[in-house]
């Protein structure tokens, strides 16, 4: 192959490396920043992906119009589900809880839509064909665009939570708990207004998911386990880290895609495990505690 194709394959991975940054960001706040051990984080990103399909396709809202309202009732859903259903701080009983929530949203789902794939986008994406290096970078526009909003978002929730007031005091929540009482915070509240913000970064991510790939009720399994490999690598908690491992699995899926597409999920796996044997803390992991990490 010639140096264009490469740099294609490269710039692809990169892009589908900062859609697996996004999904990993929400997924990594929640257990390594919040303590929340949300096993119905897929299922959340798959039904933010049906909900967007059902506001443009059976409602006929454009994108502009349903993406905001996805983003409100992404963030009622998140506070509410800590303000009533999580609010045990025993990680088993938060294990039990959203495990049973994805299988009853993956079941209502699969009730009312059926189990037959959809797709948000019909016919090939628009590209842009650049002469590079004695050949042609075939560019998704798509893929772009993908990168530019995984970057804005998660360096606007990074700014979000060093620069603002909540956004501090979240961090202060996070790292010392009564002190932050003490100080007149409600503790209960701004954990819930942070689950609630994190359900935000997890309806953009399903939106741009919706936009490159094929919605199906069970597709939450596998972006939940991508959103878990990130995060491994990145080491929880750890939010730049998370974008920088994502797009390392980025290229990693992207090469197997094209070499190994039979072992793809194998390879990915596979790097998980030696992952968690040898940097059981993550490979992007910051010298600070994860907490002040956050």
């Amino acid at each position: 192959m010639n140096v264009a194709i490469w740099t294609t394959i490269i710039i692809n991975g990169l892009c589908t490396g900062s859609l697996f940054g996004l999904v990993s960001a929400a997924f990594s706040f929640q257990f390594g920043a919040l303590r929340m051990m949300n096993f119905a984080y897929g299922a959340f990103v798959m039904v933010g992906m049906y909900i967007m399909y059902a506001g443009m396709h059976h409602f006929g809202l454009h994108a502009a119009a349903a993406v905001p309202i996805l983003v409100v009732l992404y963030f009622f859903v998140g506070y509410f589900l800590r303000a009533t259903l999580l609010k045990s701080a025993d990680p088993n009983v938060q294990i039990i809880i959203t495990s049973g929530v994805a299988l009853v949203l993956e079941s209502v789902v699969l009730f009312i839509v059926g189990a037959l794939p959809r797709s948000l986008l019909a016919g090939i994406p628009p590209t842009w064909k650049i002469p590079f290096a004695g050949g042609i970078l075939v560019i998704s526009k798509l893929n772009i665009l993908t990168f530019i909003v995984s970057s804005v978002v998660l360096i606007g929730f990074s700014t979000f939570l060093k620069r603002t007031w909540l956004g501090m005091t979240i961090r202060a929540v996070v790292q010392q708990k009564e002190a932050a009482s003490l100080m007149g915070v409600d503790p209960e509240k701004i954990i819930n207004a942070g689950f609630g913000i994190s359900f935000v970064i997890t309806a953009i991510a399903a939106v741009m998911i919706s936009l490159q790939f094929v919605l199906e009720p069970t597709a939450g399994h596998y972006y939940q386990l991508i959103g878990f490999l990130v995060c491994v690598i990145a080491g929880m908690g750890n939010l730049k880290g998370g974008f920088y491992a994502g797009l390392l699995v980025g290229l990693i899926s992207t090469m197997a895609n094209i070499f190994a597409a039979t072992w793809h999920d194998a390879i990915l796996f596979i790097l998980f495990v030696i992952i968690l044997t040898f940097l059981p803390n993550g490979v992007f992991v910051s010298k600070k505690s994860i907490s002040r990490a956050v």
